[in-house]
């Protein structure tokens, strides 16, 4: 009976509060209320560089400020994709391996959102595409939707660019052995000098021959 009135009284002091615009501070064990994920990334994403992801939690339903609510949020790094660094305003980031976890305990009301950024470098193992799941848990257990506590984001891997192992190859094509200097061929006109010499030698041999046998 105390229960309920308790929790009539404070539905109707944050309806009346709601109603004059004067804000109402409850701890989050009091009300229930709606917290939903959603997580997207940055450009595109190729291997041999880093990938940013951003992950947003967002009050959908309060009717008042909730606090004290202790907000837990995992990132699973899948398979080519390497923890570099993470942080949000409201919460303390960090890593054991592929696991990424956020905490925090910001002053929720209805419409605020909360944006952890989770940097990541990209592998091969990641390419052609990867897919990263993250959700959330909080400390009062009065989310009253659980169905949209966890987000998806699936994005396009580049694999790694190829222009520097070609240009490699072009290298070595053009800093090879050198081409074979062809040798200086010996044609019949260099032959030929020769040729006429020998001739000229004999044709002297004959004639002086002859006049040798006339004188005799």
């Amino acid at each position: 009976m105390r229960a309920r009135r308790l929790t009539g009284f404070l539905a109707a002091t944050a309806a009346l509060c709601i109603g004059l615009g004067v804000p109402l501070l409850v701890h989050a064990g009091f009300i229930p209320f709606n917290a939903t994920l959603s997580k997207t990334h940055s450009g595109n994403l190729a291997v041999g560089s880093n990938g940013t992801f951003t992950i947003q939690l967002s009050m959908s339903s309060a009717t008042a400020t909730i606090a004290g609510d202790t907000f837990s949020v995992t990132d699973t790094l899948p398979n080519g994709l390497s923890y570099v660094t993470a942080g949000g305003p409201s919460f303390s980031c960090s890593n054991a391996g592929q696991v990424v976890t956020c905490t925090g305990t910001p002053a929720m009301t209805q419409g605020n959102v909360q944006t952890m950024t989770v940097v990541a470098s990209v592998g091969s193992a990641a390419s052609p595409a990867v897919t990263n799941t993250a959700s959330f848990t909080e400390s009062e257990g009065v989310d009253a939707v659980t169905s949209d506590n966890t987000a998806v984001d699936t994005a396009s891997v580049a694999a790694a660019s190829t222009s520097a192992s070609s240009s490699s190859s072009a290298s070595s094509s053009s800093t090879g052995a050198p081409a074979a200097v062809a040798a200086p061929s010996v044609g019949a006109g260099s032959a030929m000098p020769w040729g006429i010499g020998l001739l000229g030698a004999g044709l002297f041999a004959l004639v002086a021959a002859a006049v040798v046998r006339r004188r005799r």
